[in-house]
């Protein structure tokens, strides 16, 4: 039987720490609480065709609205790369209670790039509703890959505080699965892997991570 190999770039910056105390009690000490930031990898090999469907989820949750976040979501895309199935929501407290307010409008827009004649990186953008202090807002959307090449890495951190990050690859039997992390405190990363029916589960998970504080001069990932 032949195998493909695939090879994934998990990322753990320098610049985040592991908070040991308990998040349900820290939970207003941050003005923005990332609860749970998730990717899961599906991959299926048809003859010489491998197929790659990847679910990214994120939840956000204001505690007040003091320090700026840009409620502006970009979902990019190109040729080797369709977005499917976006689901973005804003939470917003009534009373005791949570109203629901989806996002209505999705623009497609091209990525200008100075110098390049042709460019077909695109972006999905959108406002979620409503965000004020108390909110809450979910994103999900699936990445249909064609070439695995176009493969993204996943970054534990980013730059609001967050509960729970993982990423989770599915991969059948006569799929190798390749990785590298890198970054300070990537021991730190919990790894597990299991069969379920003819698919070997691979997750990576992290728990309580410090926001990414951004130094001067700093390259955006």
């Amino acid at each position: 039987m032949s195998k493909t190999i695939l090879t994934f770039l998990l990322l753990c910056s320098v610049n985040f720490s592991i908070s040991a105390q308990d998040t349900a009690l820290k939970d207003v000490d941050h003005n923005i609480l990332i609860i749970d930031k998730s990717e899961i990898v599906d991959i299926d090999v048809d003859g010489e065709d491998v197929q790659i469907r990847t679910k990214v989820k994120e939840r956000v949750k204001y505690n007040n609205l003091d320090e700026f976040w840009n409620t502006e979501e970009r979902i990019y895309y190109n040729s080797f790369v369709e977005i499917e199935n976006i689901e973005a929501l804003t939470e917003v407290p009534v009373k005791k209670k949570f109203k629901r307010i989806k996002v209505e409008e999705i623009e497609d827009m091209d990525v200008m790039s100075g110098g390049i004649f042709y460019d077909d990186q695109r972006y999905k953008t959108f406002i979620f509703p409503n965000v004020q202090a108390g909110a809450i807002t979910n994103m999900q959307y699936d990445k249909v890959i064609s070439d695995p090449r176009m493969l993204d890495g996943f970054y534990f951190e980013d730059r609001a505080f967050i509960e729970n990050a993982s990423f989770t690859i599915n991969a059948p039997e006569n799929v190798e699965i390749g990785y590298y992390m890198t970054g300070r405190l990537s021991d730190k990363v919990s790894f597990s892997e299991e069969k379920k029916g003819n698919k070997t589960v691979y997750k990576w998970t992290l728990k309580n991570i410090e926001r990414l504080n951004r130094e001067d001069r700093m390259h955006s990932y």
